[in-house]
């Protein structure tokens, strides 16, 4: 049949506003029987809405009037929905290959949430065709998913001054900016399927995000010793590792490697990775680099517990795999067991944070995540250049940091030896210095 002709069981109206729209709807006879194929809007463009139930839908009926409504055709690898767009072409792109797992992880839940939403005509998102995705649609879905949170909530500030925020604001906007993504990623891999023009785009997305709680120095001195009391000194030294190089708590315990500390041809650094920005940095641990000179630890409470915990991992064999590791052999591949578990997440790890939390009388719901924004928050206490702090956080956007100057050597000793002394605390508290040689480097 030509495909210019009418798609069968395709209704089309016309609006009040003159417009036309074209609707999928299967016979009453079909609904009776339970057929799972819902009625579908289809937009306004005739062509496009034809294609799609030659394509898809009426495929998918015929199928499910031949052979029984579990034998309905997957609609990921269906060019022209969105279901496609988002599930195939953005998560088969390199630009989504390349990104953290963890980052995969949480497109891919904010994409199936939406692809698996049920829109007020009883039809799931995922299952329309990309013409039908207008300005107007996509605010209506914007709509839905904030509506999930319940109503806007006044709150008072500091000043007594009432701020209304909506629940969810922020999580719904990263919806649409993983759409908005998926979209443009589609145009340009099939732009002879994907429109151009993304509805996505130009949507003036407010964004109220709440303060992260900082912890301070002292919080942190109380949390490692109620971890030494319990027996977690190494999730004590995690902590200290957030808040000394400003790294994030999957980063350390997963991307912190035993390779990294202290290496044969730099025997007195310790490389360190920030996988969310693709950035890494090897930090010094003495304030010099000149055997024949007096060397001072300028980490001097987080090296002795990373030396410890170092040659402790030598005596049991483990020279290879993440730095933090379980106590305890895996059951069945009997290897030391990573903190991270499945989708990236270190749940475990935060099951016992709680507990020290607790014993540290810190506030309810601290992380260690709170430690490495205390971190980040005494480097900018402690008055240092944007170059010290960027050598140290690694951040890279001009939106954080506004240089762009690449790290030395010379601007993380600095940067950490004014720290320390903007730092006012007994650090001999937790734990004993151990002596750590300063090491020539190998030839």
């Amino acid at each position: 049949m030509n495909r210019n002709d009418r798609s069968p069981y395709t209704d089309v109206k016309k609006l009040k506003d003159g417009t036309v729209a074209l609707y999928f709807n299967p016979p009453s006879w079909a609904r009776d029987m339970g057929c799972p194929i819902p009625h579908t809007t289809l937009g306004s463009n005739r062509q496009a809405a034809y294609n799609h139930v030659w394509d898809v839908l009426y495929p998918q009926f015929l199928s499910w009037l031949n052979e029984g409504a579990n034998d309905t055709v997957q609609l990921e690898n269906v060019p022209g929905t969105f279901e496609w767009l988002c599930l195939k072409q953005f998560v088969g792109h390199r630009a989504f290959k390349k990104l953290a797992l963890n980052t995969q992880n949480a497109h891919l839940r904010r994409l199936r949430k939406v692809c698996n939403l049920e829109m007020p005509d009883g039809s799931r998102l995922g299952t329309w065709p990309l013409s039908s995705f207008e300005p107007e649609v996509v605010d209506r879905l914007y709509e839905i998913l904030i509506a999930e949170h319940g109503d806007p909530v006044e709150l008072e500030d500091e000043f007594g001054e009432i701020e209304v925020r909506q629940p969810g604001e922020t999580q719904t906007n990263h919806i649409m900016k993983v759409c908005h993504r998926a979209w443009y990623i589609g145009w340009r891999s099939k732009s002879s399927i994907v429109p151009e023009q993304n509805p996505f785009s130009k949507m003036g997305l407010s964004w109220n995000h709440a303060s992260k709680y900082k912890a301070t120095w002292q919080e942190l001195m109380r949390f490692v010793l109620a971890a030494d009391e319990l027996g977690y000194d190494d999730i004590g030294t995690a902590a200290l590792v957030c808040w000394e190089w400003c790294q994030r708590p999957t980063h350390v315990f997963r991307d912190f490697l035993l390779k990294h500390y202290r290496p044969a041809k730099l025997p007195n650094q310790v490389y360190v990775v920030h996988p969310k920005n693709k950035q890494k940095v090897w930090m010094p641990l003495f304030s010099t680099s000149n055997p024949s000179e007096t060397p001072r630890l300028i980490f001097p409470m987080l090296a002795p517990r990373l030396e410890a915990m170092w040659l402790e991992a030598q005596k049991v064999g483990r020279s290879e795999g993440p730095f933090f590791v379980r106590s305890h052999l895996d059951a069945k591949t009997f290897t030391w067991r990573s903190w991270v578990t499945k989708g990236d997440e270190i749940g475990a790890v935060n099951d016992i944070i709680k507990k020290i939390v607790e014993r540290a009388g810190l506030p309810e719901g601290v992380t260690l995540d709170n430690f490495r924004h205390g971190g980040i928050t005494e480097l900018g206490d402690a008055d240092l250049t944007d170059s010290q702090v960027r050598a140290m956080t690694r951040h890279t956007s001009d939106a954080e940091l506004p240089t762009y100057i690449a790290p030395t050597q010379k601007q993380l000793r600095m940067a950490q030896e004014q720290r320390l002394v903007a730092r006012e605390t007994n650090e001999n508290l937790i734990t004993e210095r151990l002596p750590i040689p300063l090491i020539p480097p190998k030839s």
